[in-house]
């Protein structure tokens, strides 16, 4: 398995995640239980073997591993959550974009606001904006499906 020019994946029986998107700088690997060995993109040197519980942040060929990653987190989205614990503005946008199909653009100095909590991925978008309004952010639903989010 191979994440565009960035890692090569080899599963050596196990449950893993990754998430690796074009409009997120880093993709994370995380182990939930056997092994995988990961490579960088076209290179046969640098691989890293994740244990259980451990998380591999790669930027570009670059790779850190994390010990005591939050398993639960990684793999919230096959719970039918979205996970945003200590997830910033930013981030929880990217997640929220591509579930609901949306274009989030920011107008403004947008203060980068910290969530805690988890959230159900059967919500419609409309309860979504709602629960972002009681949280002090502040937004308009533009045609289109685009959401623009305001200081």
């Amino acid at each position: 398995m191979n994440v565009p020019d960035q890692l090569h994946i080899e599963v050596l029986g196990t449950a893993f995640n990754i998430n690796a998107y074009a409009n997120d700088r880093r993709s994370y690997t995380t182990l939930v239980n056997g092994a995988v060995k990961i490579s960088p993109a076209g290179k046969s040197s640098g691989s890293v073997v994740l244990r259980p519980g451990e998380q591999l942040q790669a930027t570009g060929s670059s790779f850190d591993v994390m010990s005591n990653a939050n398993v639960e987190k990684a793999i919230a989205w096959k719970n039918g959550l979205f996970n945003f614990d200590n997830v910033g503005l930013r981030d929880m946008m990217r997640q929220l974009e591509r579930w609901y199909d949306t274009e989030v653009t920011y107008e403004g100095n947008v203060p980068d606001v910290i969530f805690f909590g988890e959230m159900s991925r059967k919500l419609k978008l409309s309860d979504v904006l709602n629960g972002l309004e009681r949280s002090d952010v502040h937004f308009r639903l533009e045609e289109g499906r685009k959401l623009i989010v305001m200081p």
